[in-house]
């Protein structure tokens, strides 16, 4: 079942499972709502306590008035363990911008983490791809094309939104049951998550060099999961892509990806194979065994400690 929790005067939609002693925190990416993680979230229980939430606008979250920068998302984290009075470390995951999210968060209270696991995030650099010469996708899916789109919903109402968007949802969702189906369509067509991820997109260039000032290399464990290129240029080109496009596209998202590993002293990269973008959906495996290779990396640490104090 999912809570409501009070955060910095808004009313936060949460949902926990699990009962293990090791948190994982998951910030999902943008306009993505955390039943995308459901699967994960299950199997992970099995071992953790697992929490998600809908960042505020997103779900039944409720919207607020500031500004959604990385740097209030990390206040609201903040705040939402000490409401939950979670005090031990946690592993938090972040997807796409929710890894931008998490950067933020592990740049200001490292000490609240145990590792980062970052899944195909959003890099510090990201601006790198605007000086792409990409004439054929910039006119579908460029900042400036997205944000206008997503200025646009969030001027609807939920009923002109869903007649706006329900033959692309129905299509999308079609493998769901109608009861999930549902679900997305409602987190889909909500004014407030376009008002939400139009704040996001439009703030995160400045959000960016906020984090890059503070200048700080992290000593905790963070694992980069990234997709695999031949993969995800293969589903670009056919989305509609020209091949050229995909290939400079691809070839800057990758070094972006790889250099995420100087955020970290201790940090590792994993190839997600045969994925694209939404890891979570297409290999969900590997982001569960990245967690628990955190663990036992833990315990393997521990012995040797002891086995050095022996001596």
């Amino acid at each position: 079942m999912n809570h409501f929790i009070e955060v910095l005067r808004n009313k936060m939609e949460v949902c926990i499972k699990g009962t293990g002693s090791q948190i994982v925190v998951i910030q999902t990416g943008m306009g993505c709502s955390f039943y995308d993680w459901m699967p994960i979230a299950e199997k992970l229980a099995l071992h953790y306590k697992v929490i998600l939430f809908h960042r505020p606008g997103y779900g039944k979250s409720e919207l607020g008035d500031e500004p959604r920068t990385t740097l209030q998302a990390a206040k609201e984290l903040r705040e939402l363990l000490h409401v939950l009075t979670i005090r031990q470390p946690i592993i938090l995951v972040g997807h796409s911008y929710g890894g931008l999210c998490a950067q933020q968060f592990a740049m200001l209270h490292s000490e609240q983490l145990k590792a980062v696991v970052l899944v195909d995030s959003t890099s510090m650099d990201l601006h790198r791809l605007d000086d792409l010469d990409l004439p054929v996708s910039d006119q579908t899916d460029s900042d400036e094309v997205w944000l206008q789109k997503y200025i646009a919903y969030s001027n609807m109402d939920q009923h002109t939104l869903y007649t706006e968007l329900q033959p692309v949802l129905l299509t999308q969702y079609s493998h769901l049951t109608s009861d999930k189906q549902k679900q997305y369509i409602t987190f889909s067509t909500s004014p407030s998550l376009y008002k939400a991820t139009a704040s996001e997109l439009s703030n995160w260039k400045i959000c960016v060099k906020n984090i890059k000032q503070l200048d700080i290399t992290l000593k905790i464990p963070v694992i980069i999961i990234g997709r695999d290129p031949n993969y995800s240029m293969r589903q670009m080109v056919r989305d509609g892509m020209p091949y050229e496009e995909a290939i400079k596209l691809e070839k800057v998202w990758q070094e972006l990806i790889q250099e995420q590993q100087t955020i970290s002293q201790n940090s590792r990269y994993i190839l997600a194979q045969n994925a694209s973008h939404g890891i979570e959906s297409d290999r969900p495996d590997l982001i569960i065994h990245a967690i628990h290779s955190l663990e036992a990396s833990s315990i393997h640490d521990l012995k040797n400690n002891e086995h050095s104090k022996t001596k």
